[in-house]
């Protein structure tokens, strides 16, 4: 008897912390992200483009932002029990993008494929690859 519940107090606590720790991701995400770096299929974005890109987090949506315009908004599905933690972003009518995400700071790194490619494993963006490599800082108000 004492054995079962120092089980189901063990897989209580367990299952609290997981989805504790998806809570906290979730809500780290949350706020506007301005780009610091952008990398497409190893081509590094220029300067002037990243600055015109951010993107913002509300909720479980995704509303990326260029040069000041709105573009298709996507949901978004974190799972921070994998190394590394990915992210699955899905706009509406397309395909899911798989990626993966990390936290540094006040920075976030996001990679993800492109055209329903494999999800990456590494923080980079190969020459040639359907991979993107982004650095995003968090904006305060």
């Amino acid at each position: 008897m004492i054995r079962r519940l120092t089980a189901m107090v063990a897989l209580g606590v367990l299952v609290l912390t997981a989805s504790s720790a998806k809570a906290d991701d979730q809500e780290k995400f949350q706020g506007v992200w301005k780009a610091d770096k952008a990398v497409e299929g190893g081509m590094e974005t220029s300067a002037n483009e990243v600055s015109k890109m951010s993107i913002e987090f509300k909720g479980n949506k995704a509303i990326p932002r260029r040069g000041g315009r709105t573009e298709k908004d996507a949901e978004f599905k974190l799972d921070s029990s994998k190394s590394p933690k990915t992210i699955d972003i899905k706009e509406q009518g397309s395909t899911t993008v798989l990626g993966i995400y990390e936290f540094d700071g006040d920075r976030l790194k996001i990679c993800f494929a492109k055209e329903g490619g494999e999800r990456p494993t590494k923080f980079k963006s190969p020459e040639g690859s359907k991979i993107s490599y982004f650095v995003l800082k968090k904006q305060t108000k």
